[in-house]
């Protein structure tokens, strides 16, 4: 099993991949035409170009954003590492 630092390592990378992912839509990417149907702006998608320790991901995600933007996140650690993660901003 990895230890502490590693598994907390891991998570955080995972955490800035997926908030990545989630931000990689930018608002009005994809909107109604004129005929009511989905019309994608591609300029507005883009790239995130993880490559990280534990992960390499070239991104966008392959969905738009939820209409809330993002789910909540429940971190359940109790060490140091964790409680200091929950509080990171969206941005980092």
């Amino acid at each position: 099993m990895p230890s502490p630092e590693q598994r907390y390592a891991r998570a955080a990378e995972t955490l800035d991949v997926v908030n990545a992912l989630w931000d990689s839509w930018a608002p009005g990417a994809l909107t109604a035409g004129p005929d009511g149907r989905a019309v994608l702006d591609r300029s507005r998608v883009r790239p995130i170009d993880h490559a990280g320790e534990f992960f390499s991901v070239a991104g966008p995600l392959n969905l738009p954003p939820l209409p809330q933007g993002r789910p909540v996140l429940i971190q359940a650690g109790q060490s140091a590492p964790g409680p200091r993660r929950s509080r990171r901003t969206r941005s980092g």
